[in-house]
């Protein structure tokens, strides 16, 4: 399947990559904890914890979109700068294709598992992105 994408993107001259994975979630947080210990002046020790949580930004171009029946979340109209590389990680209730129009990209869809694609968002205009079984619209992408 993987060198099936990869020589419709070569065909299509498209800068793109497509990846599937079951792991929906963004990068974890980094937890820290600090232990400091006191000595006082009787003594004895006093020992506090600190834990602070450092949450790694979520790259501004990519985005989450779930399909469950005829119902789509986290579509619609997806604006960025012309240029930008973009990633798409689609999640579908049933097994399926999406097709970015204008790119000419395909993505195969296991139900229940992200399917993940990314690409440069080098076309100045509004392209839909469509499920081909199902014939839903799940986003416009507008590079501008």
């Amino acid at each position: 399947m993987l060198l099936a994408v990869t020589l419709t993107l070569a065909a299509c001259g498209a800068d793109a990559t497509t990846t599937t994975t079951s792991d929906t979630t963004t990068a974890p947080p980094e937890t820290t904890t600090t232990v400091t210990t006191t000595l006082t002046e009787d003594s004895s020790t006093t020992t506090e914890a600190t834990t602070s949580t450092t949450t790694t930004p979520v790259d501004p171009y990519t985005f989450d979109i779930a399909v469950e029946g005829s119902t789509v979340t986290g579509g619609g109209r997806i604006s960025v700068p012309l240029g930008e590389t973009v990633t798409l990680r689609i999640t579908s209730d049933i097994a399926d294709e999406v097709h970015i129009h204008g790119y000419d990209l395909f993505v195969d869809l296991e139900a229940g598992v992200t399917a993940v694609v990314s690409f440069a968002a080098d076309i100045p205009a509004v392209v839909e992105i469509e499920t081909h079984n199902s014939d839903l619209v799940i986003a416009n992408l507008e590079a501008s």
